[in-house]
C-alpha cells in the first residue's frame, strides 16, 4: 500500500487532530467537529456549521421568507488549470494596490 502523511492539524485553529498513533480511516477536529478522509478531502461538516452559514448568507443576501439550503459536494474542480485572466480595470486597480503598499515600507 501506499504511505502518506498529514500534518497534524486542523486547517482552521490549528487544533491537533490525533493524539496518539495508529491507522484511521478519517481525522476528526475535536474542536469543531470536521472530518476529513484520508485523501484531504472534506468528508462531513457539524450541523451549527452549515447553519451558521445559512444565517450568513441569509443575512448578507438578504433573504427573508426562502429557506436556505448549504450543499457540500466533492468533484473535480471546474477551475484546474485555468488562469485568472484579469480585466485592464482589475490590471490598474493591482497596480495602484501595488504603489500604495510599496510607499508604506
Amino acid at each position: 500500500g501506499d504511505i502518506k502523511a498529514y500534518v497534524n492539524a486542523c486547517l482552521h485553529r490549528g487544533t491537533q487532530l490525533r493524539t496518539e498513533g495508529g491507522c484511521v480511516k478519517q481525522f476528526k477536529c475535536p474542536f469543531h467537529g470536521f472530518t476529513w478522509g484520508l485523501d484531504g478531502c472534506l468528508k462531513d461538516v457539524p450541523e451549527a456549521y452549515r447553519r451558521y452559514l445559512e444565517n450568513i448568507y441569509r443575512r448578507v443576501l438578504n433573504i427573508t421568507g426562502s429557506p436556505v439550503k448549504i450543499e457540500f459536494k466533492s468533484g473535480e474542480n471546474p477551475f484546474a488549470g485555468r488562469k485568472n485572466k484579469l480585466t485592464d480595470r482589475q490590471i490598474q486597480r493591482k497596480r495602484r494596490l501595488m504603489k500604495f503598499v510599496k510607499q508604506k515600507k
